[in-house]
């Protein structure tokens, strides 16, 4: 559904209790009877929402966009309804932090169901159809995941009870189609027993702060570590183990987790999700359930290795509980630990979380070739859920460059070019940021950069991923609305041209990849030139801009009689002033990137 979306009754609301709360939870619950017909849940909320109708999993969402945006979900509840009385509960949880995973706005949530054509519950401020409570046994001042996403989960079922809220009407958000398609949320089971052995817990090593910990609030905002509910991730990192490691054997239930003992589960494959087990405690228990995409050859997990808070911790009472995380997290491997107590584990699986991809259409003779197409159809999906990402994991951020390489694969693999649209439209509304230079646009998006930094090439790669996507037969309107603001980009560039039309020494973050070739980009760097002439050439075509073509053309020339040593071509020029004039000399610096 692409059409601009609307609701009929709903309004945005949010709790005055949790206004500005950091890593706040939110439930809202209502109760409706059915009598057949279709049942559909309209919703666009922020950061986070998990629907639950009658104790099932419906759907988690949204799909992520611009500042004051949000895209709308359109859920059939239909398998999932009773004849009687049914439950519905939207679990919202909302960062309010910067980082580079969602745009740090406001939590909201707007709802309506409708059954057989008609609106039947909906929000509203004055409290008339949804009953709003903060989110049972779930800690709210927690430890940070990592600097680019929001925050670790903790969880207490001895404490935390739900609280009583007070709705207030929030603004309107600009409301957006979700154009690509929801996930199936297919379950995978962990299916081996890897390793395991024994641990003993040191509350003596002092924790070593993460280098984003120790950054001002400002710049990376996060609970004070003395407020933390608890720290499982420390606990986990600072033990020390010894384990046994027989052969990978397939997992049988139930998975005992005895005092001092851990264990090591395997998926099939690296997979993206929400973590889901099934416990069995008689007695209190604390639960750690640390998760990575590697198993050291220590045979016991690395928690810290990624720069992330990998580990989710519940307390748990007596008796037999379904647990589930809300944040989705990268994984092959888990290892399960009490840290307190003891537990029978019943199951362990993965929600994924990815976009759903048709069969491969494709069979290649060679099993090697045809193993390397499935890995990299897996890893296309669980990189773009609902747009292009980096990493699923430690930052799951929407990076240009990146894009343009992604986009090319994107739709022989979906057959839709829906992924693409909407990435670019998040950064077509991305907002004039104080941080950033007037007309640069941010290095990734949705995301927010207090610190004010930025890639400049990134936007140029966005030039000419625009070019491309309207080759694809990307949407046309969507292009020439980029139109002002390529050409304040441009203008941009235009301020630190050399007199030919090269690049001088670039602000921000100056980055080319993750080569020696980043090592050589002081005073004049020639890749970052040629980019800047192909920009001016993608832009001149889109947008037929006087004298772009020429601009281009000239930038190109420079950049290829200067570099070229009659060898090869070098990366960059080392300058040399005097009073009367600044001289570039070409250095023996070649790389690949060149």
């Amino acid at each position: 559904m692409n059409t601009t979306p609307s609701f009929t009754s709903a309004q945005p609301i949010y709790a005055r209790e949790l206004s500005g709360v950091l890593n706040a939870g939110m439930l809202a619950s209502t109760t409706f009877n059915h009598s057949g017909g279709r049942a559909e849940l309209a919703l666009a909320a922020h950061t986070i929402y998990r629907v639950r109708l009658n104790g099932g999993f419906v759907a988690c969402g949204p799909a992520r966009t611009a500042h004051g945006h949000a895209r709308v979900d359109h859920l059939d509840l239909s398998p999932h309804l009773r004849t009687s009385e049914n439950l519905l509960t939207i679990e919202v949880v909302s960062h309010h932090s910067d980082g580079f995973s969602h745009a740090n706005d406001p939590g909201f949530l707007q709802a309506e169901i409708v059954l057989a054509g008609t609106v039947t519950r909906f929000t509203s401020p004055d409290n008339r159809h949804f009953t709003l409570t903060t989110l049972p046994h779930r800690a709210t001042e927690v430890r940070r995941f990592s600097f680019q996403r929001g925050f670790s989960e903790v969880y207490d079922l001895t404490a935390f009870p739900p609280r009583p809220l007070t709705p207030v009407r929030r603004s309107a958000r600009r409301l957006l189609p979700r154009r690509v398609p929801l996930p199936t949320f297919q379950l995978s089971p962990f299916t081996q027993l890897v390793s395991g052995g024994t641990f003993e817990l040191d509350a003596t090593t002092p924790e070593k702060p993460y280098w984003w910990e120790t950054r001002g609030h400002e710049l990376c905002k996060q609970y004070p570590r003395e407020s933390w509910a608890a720290n499982p991730h420390h606990a986990v990192a600072a033990a020390t183990y010894t384990a046994e490691r027989p052969a990978a054997a397939p997992l049988a239930w139930p998975l005992p987790l005895a005092p001092g003992r851990f264990a090591v589960l395997s998926l099939p494959a690296e997979l993206t999700g929400f973590l889901r087990l099934t416990v069995r405690t008689t007695g209190k228990t604390v639960l750690a359930a640390s998760f990575d995409e590697l198993l050291p050859e220590s045979g016991h997990a690395n928690p810290r290795r990624a720069d992330c808070v990998n580990t989710i911790g519940w307390t748990l009472p007596a008796g037999t509980h379904e647990l589930e995380s809300i944040e989705p997290n990268s994984m092959k491997f888990l290892q399960l630990q009490c840290l307190s107590g003891s537990a029978e584990v019943l199951l362990a699986d993965l929600r994924r979380y990815e976009y759903p991809l048709p069969e491969l259409a494709v069979l290649l003779p060679d099993p090697d070739r045809m193993a390397i197409l499935r890995a990299a159809a897996a890893t296309f999906a669980q990189n773009s859920v609902d747009y292009f990402m980096d990493c699923p994991s430690r930052e799951r951020a929407g990076w240009l460059c990146d894009s343009y390489f992604t986009a090319r694969v994107s739709l022989a693999l979906t057959g839709s070019l829906d992924l693409e649209t909407a990435f670019l439209e998040n950064f077509l509304l991305s907002p004039p940021d104080a941080h950033l230079p007037e007309g640069m646009f941010p290095m990734c998006y949705p995301a927010d950069h207090p610190d004010g930094n930025f890639i400049p090439q990134w936007s140029l790669w966005l030039v000419l991923q625009l070019l491309e996507y309207r080759r694809r037969g990307g949407d046309a309107d969507l292009v020439e609305r980029f139109r002002p603001r390529v050409q304040k980009l441009l203008g941009f560039f235009s301020r630190i041209e050399r007199e030919d039309g090269l690049l001088r020494a670039l602000p921000g973050w100056s980055f080319i990849e993750w080569s020696k070739s980043n090592d050589f980009q002081r005073d004049l760097n020639y890749p970052s030139s040629f980019l800047y002439g192909a920009a001016l050439a993608a832009a001149a075509e889109l947008y037929d801009f006087p004298g772009l073509a020429a601009r281009s053309t000239a930038v190109l020339a420079a950049a290829s009689a200067e570099s070229f040593d009659g060898t090869f071509f070098v990366d960059h020029a080392s300058l040399s002033s005097t009073a009367s004039a600044d001289t570039y000399t070409p250095t023996r610096n070649r790389t690949e990137v060149c």
